[in-house]
């Protein structure tokens, strides 16, 4: 764009000089320059224009997006507002559900008696613990029988 108006200068100049001078030879052999000259003005306007309108319409639509963002941030901020007390109410509610009913325990507990290995009774044990549950019969802790002596030798 600068070098149009540079030659806009120049042509505008030498104008000025001619006139001065009172050549008519001269300034009508300008003439087709400074029409030349103009039609990259009105061009250049033309573009400008067209790339302010553009800028515009991309503004608008910028603005319209950072209003969106901003609305759906504060719908978020208002949204995480509420899940402390949602997470306390849900914790709350949920400290009695990890209570087993009575005919719970006495099922747990006849599962556990049916138990012939230490291991399936030591596994039974880790998974109530797991669910922060205990059970009368898992808790006490069958010891360990010494085998009597059957007078029967092996070796």
């Amino acid at each position: 764009m600068r070098p149009v108006l540079d030659g806009i200068e120049r042509s505008a100049n030498e104008l000025k000089e001619l006139r001065v001078q009172g050549d008519p030879t001269q300034l009508t052999n300008l003439e087709p320059q400074i029409l030349r000259a103009l039609r990259e003005v009105e061009a250049g306007n033309e573009q400008l224009g067209k790339l302010m309108s553009r800028l515009v319409d991309e503004g608008a639509e910028f603005e319209g997006l950072m209003n969106s963002a901003q609305g759906l941030m504060s719908s978020l901020g208002e949204s995480s507002a509420t899940l402390p007390a949602v997470a306390a109410r849900l914790e709350t509610a949920s400290a009695g559900a990890h209570r087993p009913r009575p005919q719970d325990e006495a099922l747990l507990d006849d599962l556990f008696a049916r138990y012939t290995m230490e291991r399936e009774r030591d596994v039974h044990r880790e998974f109530l613990q797991a669910l922060g549950l205990s059970s009368s019969a898992a808790a006490r802790r069958v010891e360990a029988v010494v085998p009597a002596d059957d007078g029967i030798e092996l070796f």
